[in-house]
């Protein structure tokens, strides 16, 4: 069984949170993970660089049990910064070779345009800072997908 890891890719509020509910729902062998509802659920949404650390290794663990357990996982954080889209695309390889599990990676790239996105954050509950939104389309902007050890690219 070829196991599908989807990492979704876009700024806030560009609609992936939203996707990946509606595709957990209609996969029930998938399961979604998200830093966002763990810092939530765990910190009470406070963020420390003691709790995004104790995060990123938590995210990593929860996609090590789905594997051993042969789920798909989708991964529907921000993943604008390539350095950590390359480490976790690492760990995740690196876990799959290790359990002898079959995978393929896939990368879901939402674009939708910043205008949208800030128009979108307003009518949110927990809003992202408006520079945050500009910063992370400019991480995103200078991810080289090509370079990435990913099976397949879909822009949403």
């Amino acid at each position: 069984m070829i196991l599908n890891i989807k990492i979704l890719v876009g700024i806030p509020a560009c609609g992936k949170s939203t996707w990946a509910k509606k595709y957990v729902l209609a996969n029930p062998n998938t399961k979604r993970i998200n830093r966002d509802d763990l810092r939530n659920m765990l910190d009470a949404g406070k963020s420390t660089d003691g709790n995004e650390n104790f995060l990123r290794v938590l995210r990593i663990e929860m996609v090590r049990m789905c594997l051993s357990l042969d789920k798909h996982v989708v991964l529907d954080d921000t993943n604008c910064y390539a350095s950590k889209l390359e480490e976790t695309i690492f760990a995740i390889r690196t876990m799959a070779g290790q359990m002898n599990k079959e995978i393929e990676i896939e990368i879901l790239d939402f674009h939708l345009s910043v205008d949208e996105c800030l128009k979108r954050n307003k009518c949110r509950e927990n809003q992202v800072e408006e520079v945050a939104i500009f910063h992370m389309k400019k991480a995103k902007d200078e991810i080289d997908f090509n370079s990435l050890l990913i099976d397949k690219y879909e822009k949403v």
